[in-house]
């Protein structure tokens, strides 16, 4: 029998239902694509442009979804793409500025994600380091075979040797800069070749220069657009990346755009009415409210599929009727934070929970949005 009552209340709460940030494994699980919520082409348009191997600025405000949007697109297509995931709020702003740094720190990530594997003998990775520099004499011919078959078994599963950590990703190791860029021109080569998949660099979190001072954040804006998406942008690669709508009216960006260094602008959809934030909820409490029911029957020694689907829960069963406009009302005084509608719903339903009340009101969205007021 399907939670009903204070009892869903405090398993969406356990599950984290609304939270923004959502339990390991449930963020791609709960996130509703803008196609399904407003109708259009939204996350399908963005896979296509990255198969195309395209170079997409995604625009949009703090919270609207770039970075969920652009994790359900590599969830979806999986087996296309071979994602490399650059936090732009986490690596130091000389890395950000200095493309042949920045060219080593792409490929200490790659070498990071490959190390635990194991997978080559030191003959192949002697190998694999001839493929992935040209600065280093010999022959590969002989273990391309080799190489190209371990490669293909799984993205990022082949050990990749010391040699190559302590030579393309050791920054102690001296090298000439330019041979950074080329060996990363190289590894690109292969991931297409050998993978056949469309390698993808995401640059997520520059939201976050936004609370630089004006002097220093000008200073990376003109180096990062300018110099490191023209490195970018001459590799065989998509690029996406999550820009705050305040970087588009800048010189450097807009500079950027011109000389195809970004050659696709794609624009998060705003929400302009209840009904979606509505729908955005139901998803995730029929979602998490199934599968518990799901788990227990198979606790119980019971195949889900053989038994006839029950009713399942709705949002009708947690929130009282018209939560979804005072939500919206939330969402566009908050310059179309997604993150903070969802916030405020995972606050007033812990705080509901806390009074053993088992509906959430629009009294208690509305408190908590003025608690969680910046």
């Amino acid at each position: 029998m399907m939670t009903a009552g204070l009892d869903l209340l405090n398993l969406l709460n356990a599950t984290h239902a609304f939270d923004p940030v959502a339990l390991p494994g449930y963020r791609t699980f709960l996130y509703v694509p803008f196609e399904r919520l407003l109708g259009g082409r939204h996350e399908s348009r963005l896979a296509d442009d990255i198969a195309n191997g395209q170079r997409i600025a995604l625009i949009g405000p703090i919270g609207c979804g770039k970075s969920s949007m652009v994790e359900y697109v590599m969830g979806t297509g999986e087996g296309d793409f071979a994602p490399i995931w650059i936090s732009a709020a986490h690596e130091g702003e000389q890395t950000l500025k200095d493309p042949p740094e920045f060219a080593r720190h792409l490929i200490r990530q790659l070498v990071g994600w490959a190390r635990d594997a194991g997978a080559m003998s030191g003959a192949e990775r002697e190998a694999f380091l001839i493929e992935t520099s040209r600065t280093v004499p010999g022959q590969t011919t002989r273990f391309k075979q080799t190489v190209s078959f371990k490669l293909a078994l799984k993205w990022i599963e082949p050990g990749w040797s010391e040699e190559v950590e302590r030579t393309l990703a050791n920054p102690n190791v001296a090298r000439n800069r330019g041979d950074f860029v080329a060996s990363l021109g190289r590894l690109v080569e292969l991931i297409r070749e050998d993978l056949r998949r469309t390698p993808v660099v995401i640059i997520d979190d520059s939201d976050r220069w936004l609370r630089l001072d004006p002097s220093t954040r000008e200073s990376l804006i003109d180096s990062f657009f300018t110099d490191t998406c023209r490195m970018l942008a001459e590799l065989d690669w998509a690029v996406v990346m999550a820009v705050h709508p305040e970087y588009c009216s800048s010189s450097p960006f807009r500079s950027a755009a011109a000389n195809g260094y970004f050659n696709v602008q794609l624009s998060v959809p705003p929400i302009d009415r209840p009904e979606p934030l509505r729908e955005l909820l139901d998803v995730r409490i029929r979602a998490l409210a199934t599968a518990a029911e799901e788990a227990r029957q198979l606790e119980a020694g019971i195949d889900p599929s053989t038994l006839p689907a029950v009713a399942d829960a709705s949002v009708d069963d947690v929130f009282e009727p018209g939560f979804e406009t005072v939500l919206l009302e939330y969402y566009a005084a908050n310059d179309n934070n997604l993150r903070a509608v969802l916030t405020v719903a995972q606050q007033a339903l812990q705080e509901t929970i806390g009074l053993g009340e088992d509906t959430v009101t629009t009294a208690a969205i509305r408190e908590a949005g003025l608690a969680l007021a910046p």
